[in-house]
């Protein structure tokens, strides 16, 4: 999470955190981060890249429980109409990350696709910046913002060089029992 005393963001790229389902493209199929498959339809990615993307299943804002529904569900539905696979990172792809999603971005100039969206960077010109971006954001309901050293490879995980901006916080933990009293 961000840390405006440790963290130096100038010329960090900044963009909506979007609130749907992380989903990994192998260039064959689509894994859950957990590494479960999701079960997207053919005519979803007929047209896809044939080398590895990752990004977000999302339909649009303030609409989480809908995206679960329809991506976490076995059987694909016709509702996958209404899903998006918006892209913040090329996997394995040379360069800096400028460069890995330029990749993307000229294959898609050849190969159209409506089902794929590059996720828009901005350049983080200071805190002010960042905090006026945030309030934007916020204002149009989004969850936060996502601020990367746009000059690191790429890596799974938690990371200082990539980091979440919200109001508010939210807890993630795993259950490990319940005491019945």
């Amino acid at each position: 999470i961000y840390d405006k005393e440790k963290h130096k963001i100038n010329n960090w790229l900044m963009s909506e955190k979007l609130d749907g389902i992380r989903a990994y493209w192998d260039g064959k199929e689509f894994h859950s981060k957990n590494g479960n498959k999701i079960y997207a339809p053919n005519w979803f990615t007929k047209d896809f890249p044939n080398f590895q993307l990752d990004g977000e299943l999302w339909t649009k804002r303030d609409d989480f429980e809908n995206i679960q529904n329809i991506v976490l569900d076995s059987k694909p539905s016709p509702k996958w109409e209404e899903i998006t696979y918006n892209i913040f990172e090329v996997p394995n792809a040379n360069g800096d990350f400028e460069e890995r999603l330029k990749k993307l971005e000229q294959w898609l100039e050849n190969n159209p696709n409506k089902n794929i969206k590059i996720i828009p960077q901005i350049k983080c010109k200071n805190q002010e910046h960042l905090e006026i971006y945030l309030k934007e954001l916020l204002d149009k309901k989004a969850e936060g913002i996502i601020l990367k050293n746009p000059n690191k490879d790429y890596f799974q995980g938690r990371s200082d060089d990539i980091l979440k901006v919200k109001k508010f916080f939210d807890d993630e933990g795993l259950v490990i029992g319940h005491n019945y009293k």
